[in-house]
């Protein structure tokens, strides 16, 4: 256990309250910094890395994504035709 969790044991057992109360209550804290004054965390201390990278967020895909993801396979075929008519026509053109 540490310091603090210690602190808060005996400060619940000691003032009748629940350790859950105890640990947001502010005479308690007020308490624990008159008796622990160096136990607070210096400004310049090094912040620890996390434990692992955040995990990374998936694009999220819109309606008209999904829909032209869908289409796209039938736009393929309607520009292949549209082209091979074209060609037709000009063929009969000349």
């Amino acid at each position: 256990m540490t310091i603090w969790t210690d602190f808060v044991k005996a400060f619940a057992t000691k003032n009748k309250v629940s350790y859950g109360c105890a640990l947001s209550d502010k005479q308690a804290s007020e308490e624990y910094r008159a008796k622990y004054p160096k136990a607070r965390r210096s400004k310049n201390a090094e912040a620890l890395p996390p434990a692992r990278p955040p995990p990374a967020k998936k694009a999220r895909r819109t309606k008209a994504a999904a829909f032209a993801k869908k289409q796209a396979p039938l736009l393929g075929k309607i520009s292949k035709l549209k082209q091979s008519i074209a060609k037709e026509n000009d063929d009969d053109y000349f």
